[in-house]
């Protein structure tokens, strides 16, 4: 299962070749990295062989998108008329049409495509339920991406096996479906119970398949239904705590008797928060389980930081004094973070805990969740869009620390990073970088005016865009099914 942290690149690496970087992309994906074939990834299939899948094929590359997708419905009649109307090769040309859009920059267009790829699923692999999931998969996927009320309703049909047989899926599929729907709830902002429930049920599969298999993967899957479920349950938390501020209620001691009620849940999701990097980083298997005596002073010190920074028993981000992380040497910290930490996914709980802490005005404390995150990602993945993000909140630290000379360079650096880029990171900047300067009467109509970019920017995104953004989001990959012949 590929995902989005919404750390996205800032520039994907390009692929090797002498053709543009575009040409190169293109040639990839509908020729190159994997030929589609039942018996060996080195023969071409029959449609591969056929002359009106050349010719689109040709017009793709030669960035005549348009007239490649005229050849490709044609290629579907043509294979009609060879074979029967819902065969796997109907399923294969589809997905090359789904290809030519990803790289023509109109993936919005692919709902239609990965629509058709369903209703052929079921008759194109009778007797392969797990082909038929990755079909109906695919197109769970866009929902989540550009619809999630059509993903509540999908996920849930497909849960209840009314496409396919749910009791059936193997470990990892069961997950991938409870944790997109998860997410999909969680991303339409009201439906709490619901994203819980889909959550905790996406652990409990990856934590008994780990258990039995002792599968790499499993434990970072957990890692990401953790991380997602403790966020679900701090917006659920925030929106209570809201509308409890807005009832009108004088009365302090029934106001505090309100809040109480979800702190439980709060408390609970930054335990999720501290779980998911234990399990991305294994640390128990690593040291924790292990007697002092057993280790080297370089893991002793990683043990004593781990039992500090993510016990799970504290009901705070991090105690106050804590001994274990010196924000005062940026050398040794550098280094510390590079011995301790080996998933560049746990970049994103360590944001999120950081984020909570500096919103309960715990400066401290965020400063070294915002730390450990900024050094992980730039020693796991420096193009991660994210670190822009991380810099931003650093940057209302430095501000309330009166360097705002500061604050102003740190963000005019960060929107020179994200003049190109459309994601929705630049909005969160924006916008960040707006109240920050609203803060200072001389600097109050400069931060207006990067408010309103940000608003204005805002409208071409989803209504669940900003909540993404602390998610570790399923994507639609550009090749879903690896041999769908």
């Amino acid at each position: 299962m590929l995902f989005s942290m919404n750390m996205k690149r800032a520039s994907a690496r390009a692929l090797k070749g002498t053709f543009p970087a575009k040409t190169r992309a293109v040639t990839r994906l509908l020729l190159g990295a994997r030929n589609f074939s039942s018996d060996s990834k080195d023969i071409p299939n029959l449609v591969q062989l056929m002359p009106t899948y050349q010719v689109g094929l040709k017009l793709a590359i030669e960035k005549k998108y348009s007239l490649a997708m005229q050849k490709f419905e044609l290629l579907l009649d043509e294979i009609t008329d060879h074979h029967s109307p819902n065969t796997p090769y109907h399923v294969f040309a589809l997905y090359k049409m789904a290809s030519i859009n990803n790289i023509a920059g109109d993936s919005e267009k692919n709902e239609e495509i990965f629509e058709r790829i369903t209703e052929i699923a079921p008759m194109a692999y009778p007797d392969n339920n797990s082909m038929v999931f990755r079909c109906y998969n695919t197109l769970l996927k866009y929902y989540l991406n550009y619809d999630v009320d059509k993903c509540h309703v999908l996920g849930k049909d497909m849960i209840d096996s009314k496409y396919l047989d749910y009791s059936k899926l193997i470990p990892h599929e069961k997950f991938d479906l409870q944790h997109t729907l998860g997410t999909a709830y969680g991303l339409e902002g009201t439906l709490h119970k619901e994203s819980f429930d889909c959550y905790n049920e996406s652990i409990e599969i990856a934590d008994e398949y780990n258990a039995s298999n002792k599968v790499p993967e499993a434990h970072i899957q957990t890692g990401f239904s953790l991380n997602n479920l403790g966020m679900s349950r701090f917006w659920y938390f925030m929106e209570k705590t809201k509308e409890i501020s807005q009832s009108g209620e004088e009365d302090k001691s029934k106001i505090e008797a309100e809040v109480k009620k979800y702190v439980d849940t709060f408390e609970q999701g930054i335990k999720d928060l501290k779980k998911a990097v234990l399990a991305f980083e294994n640390f128990d298997e690593r040291f924790m389980n292990k007697e002092d005596g057993d280790l080297s002073q370089v893991d002793l010190k990683m043990k004593l930081f781990v039992q500090e920074f993510f016990d799970t028993e504290i009901k705070e981000t991090l105690s106050k004094d804590f001994q274990h992380y010196d924000l005062r040497d940026n050398q040794m910290n550098t280094k510390f973070v590079s011995e301790a930490f080996e998933q560049g996914e746990s970049t994103l709980p360590l944001a999120n805990l950081g984020e909570i802490s500096l919103i309960f005005n715990k400066i401290k404390e965020a400063m070294a969740f915002f730390d450990i995150s900024l050094k992980l990602v730039g020693e796991k993945d420096p193009q991660n869009l994210i670190s822009n993000k991380i810099v931003s909140d650093l940057s209302g630290i430095v501000d309330l620390m009166g360097q705002t000379d500061m604050t102003i360079k740190m963000n005019q650096n960060i929107l020179r990073g994200l003049e190109k880029t459309d994601d929705y990171i630049k909005v969160f900047v924006l916008r960040n970088y707006g109240h920050i300067l609203a803060r200072h009467k001389e600097h109050k109509e400069e931060g207006d005016r990067y408010i309103k970019k940000a608003d204005d920017l805002d409208r071409k995104f989803p209504y669940w865009a900003e909540r993404k953004l602390g998610l570790f989001t399923p994507i639609v990959p550009h090749e879903p099914l690896e041999n769908p012949l």
